[in-house]
């Protein structure tokens, strides 16, 4: 008997195990009764690879149970006892801890915290420029965090919010890489709607969380392997042929009434050699008696007796060789179920070696792209770096503001006219303000310096009569004397290249 007993806080008191107290299992609800929990808890059962910590236990370790089988240990399933505790609606193991390991949703929602951990994935994390707006937009109508939370988010703007997937609709997302993801670019205006029509510029996390995992997760949940002869999974029809095999003449196992009923040949044979012993015993005293009166009456006896001892050893050989014939059947039908079970522990367990295998796979490459998204991203540190240390360069050489004439060769910024202009040289933006002002050489074009937009008059030049429109603006003829030293003048104030 297995009589270690974990001591664990929190969890359902455990028991001991006794060979042969699961003869009258017939279903999960007969092992549930058995260990005293919730037949719905039986679902969430998952073996390990490892043994019972208890001591003498024959059976194996469950997953999230502390390293015991389900006998010695009730923790694998949550407390519904406890409001805080994540996973009591029991959806299946997927859903439970030692199945997600990682970060857990940020939300205080009750229905979140009930439902457990979201399957094969870790929550998004919402973006920092939609930090704000769904604390100050989305939390008004949507009670996902307490009070102390959302103090904590308004007053510690670094602080990262992740939320599980099922907190939003499923239109709103996209899955990608066998994870979810959010149907959102940064930097891209989008309108996001909920059920009830309202407008958002990001995805609301207001879904119904049973909803999406009835609608959602639930269809793609993989059906628990089962025995085709019955509804118990094989993991519970290992633990009872374990526990039938620790006591193999139990006579209230059904599942042992036929080799019962094979065996019940040996007590009708030891009934026969009884009854020819008790009988050779007769005859033996018998032949004494009569060999008193009459030495012929024992030669006749003696050779009667030998007779019916000949007759009755015959049969008796072929009766044991009869049994011996059953006992080998029964012996090699046995060795050939623990050679099957040894099979299929060494498929499942191979099963498991190529799934982490996979996983190491993915895991490596995962590391890669982080690699290079570092390494890439320490380059785009040393460029804004180099740019910040040319700017301040820049700003402390010439201690003025940039001019115009800069940007010509042997000017500070003549390395940076495609920053500053709408093209790559100084010469080629030259000749689009030429074209701008009509002042490019074409037939009809203004002189040069005298362009449509180089001689206009600033507003505080132009006195109210002019606005008004009772005196005409200054002019002078284009042909004058005047015009034409003015013209001059005008030149010569833009050398050397015209432009200031």
């Amino acid at each position: 008997m297995a009589d270690k007993t974990p001591v664990r806080a929190g969890v359902s008191k455990p028991q001991n195990y006794d060979a042969g107290m699961f003869s009258d299992v017939l279903s999960e609800e007969d092992f549930a009764r058995k260990l005293g929990v919730p037949k719905e808890t039986i679902a969430l059962i998952v073996p390990c690879n490892k043994q019972c910590e208890s001591d003498e236990c024959p059976f194996v370790a469950i997953e999230g149970n502390g390293g015991y089988c389900p006998i010695h240990c009730k923790g694998w399933f949550p407390n519904r006892d406890n409001r805080d505790t994540r996973g009591t609606d029991w959806h299946g193991p997927s859903y439970l801890r030692f199945a997600n390991p990682g970060r857990v949703c940020s939300c205080k929602q009750q229905s979140c915290i009930d439902a457990g951990y979201f399957p094969r994935q870790q929550p998004l994390e919402v973006p920092k420029q939609k930090r704000e707006y769904v604390i100050n937009t989305i939390c008004r109508t949507v009670r996902l965090f307490d009070a102390e939370t959302l103090a904590s988010y308004r007053t510690k703007p670094e602080k990262r919010m992740f939320l599980y997937p099922w907190h939003f609709h499923p239109r709103h997302l996209k899955f990608k890489g066998d994870k979810y993801v959010f149907d959102y670019s940064p930097g891209k205006e989008q309108k996001y709607h909920d059920n009830e029509g309202k407008e958002f510029a990001f995805p609301p996390p207001n879904n119904n969380v049973k909803d999406f995992i009835h609608d959602v997760l639930k269809p793609k949940t993989p059906p628990r392997d089962r025995w085709a002869q019955s509804d118990m999974p094989a993991w519970l029809w290992e633990m009872l042929n374990i526990d039938d095999e620790l006591r193999i003449d139990d006579d209230k196992s059904p599942r042992k009434q036929r080799a019962e009923e094979e065996a019940e040949v040996s007590p009708y044979m030891k009934r026969k050699m009884q009854s020819s012993e008790a009988r050779i015993h007769c005859l033996s005293n018998r032949l004494k008696n009569t060999t008193k009166n009459n030495d012929a009456v024992l030669s006749s006896v003696n050779v009667r007796h030998e007779k019916q001892k000949a007759t009755m050893e015959k049969k008796h050989e072929k009766q044991m060789a009869e049994m011996k014939k059953k006992h080998d059947a029964m012996l090699l039908e046995m060795k050939q179920q623990h050679e099957k079970r040894m099979k299929d522990q060494e498929d499942k367990l191979k099963d498991q070696e190529d799934e982490l295998e996979e996983a190491k796979a993915v895991i490596r490459k995962h590391v890669e792209t982080i690699s290079k998204l570092e390494g890439i991203i320490e380059g785009l540190a040393e460029e804004d770096k180099a740019k910040a240390t040319l700017l301040k360069q820049l700003r402390e050489g010439i201690a003025r503001p940039f001019k115009y004439l800069d940007l010509y060769e042997g000017g500070m910024l003549s390395s940076h006219v495609k920053n500053f202009t709408f093209f790559n040289t100084i010469r080629q933006n030259d000749k689009f303000l030429d074209a701008l002002n009509y002042t490019d050489g074409s037939e009809g074009s203004f002189p040069e310096g005298d362009g449509l937009c180089e001689n206009l008059r600033a507003p505080n030049d132009v006195d109210w009569e002019e606005l008004a429109g009772t005196k005409a603006p200054p002019s002078m003829d284009i042909d004058s004397p005047e015009y034409k030293e003015w013209l001059r003048r005008s030149k010569a104030a833009r050398k050397p290249t015209g432009r200031n």
